[in-house]
């Protein structure tokens, strides 16, 4: 997280997962699905295992916004097939 400038908590949970996990990707750090859900569950006081499905459909959406935004590459998740293939 330091070589976005995140040095402490206070500027973590200010920036939120989706601008750090965003913030990474274009620094060049190789970061992965995985590390995007233990920023999303530090920031909720949750294990990244026991993310409510809900939240991650939601935290998943606005993360591909936000890349596309940057001109980066969305991620491709099993999770959002399904919700997209259910939803119509």
């Amino acid at each position: 997280m330091a070589k976005i400038k995140v040095y402490d908590v206070k500027t973590f949970k200010k920036l939120g997962a989706i601008n750090c996990f965003v913030a990474l990707k274009k620094a060049g750090i190789p970061i992965n699905l995985t590390v995007f859900w233990e920023l999303v569950g530090a920031l909720a006081a949750m294990h990244p295992y026991v993310l409510p499905k809900e939240m991650k459909i939601e935290a998943l959406i606005k993360l591909n916004k936000a890349l596309e935004k940057e001109n980066l590459k969305p991620i491709k998740s099993l999770l959002l097939e399904d919700y997209y293939k259910n939803k119509h």
